[in-house]
């Protein structure tokens, strides 16, 4: 016997915990999120990022990221709409966690 769920009904959902790793727990997933998402925020920009210099590269990949991909995320898009050129680079205050410059530190009105 087939069972109908009348029209408009909605059935609970399934809850799956699912346990995502920090981002410095997995480095070796940095170069692809970066240059996925570097392209993604020059499209959205307007912009033509060519490459990704080495040492920003580097950087990302070392940071001690405290969260998950969401910081990389904000981090590159920031950068990406405040780049100049085709050479997508972040500089060291953007990495220092809390630091001035840093897209999560506190702001000062």
């Amino acid at each position: 016997m087939e069972r109908r769920v009348p029209r408009g009904s909605v059935l609970p959902a399934q809850r799956v915990p699912v346990r995502l790793p920090p981002l410095r727990e997995r480095a070796e997933d940095i170069p692809i999120l970066v240059e996925y998402l570097v392209d993604r925020y020059a499209k959205q920009v307007g912009k033509t990022i060519r490459n990704i210099a080495k040492q920003t590269m580097q950087a990302l990949q070392t940071y001690d990221w405290p969260a998950t991909v969401r910081e990389l995320q904000n981090v590159i898009e920031r950068a990406v709409v405040l780049s100049e050129g085709e050479t997508f680079v972040v500089d060291g205050p953007w990495l220092r966690r809390n630091g001035p410059g840093h897209p999560m530190a506190p702001r000062v009105p």
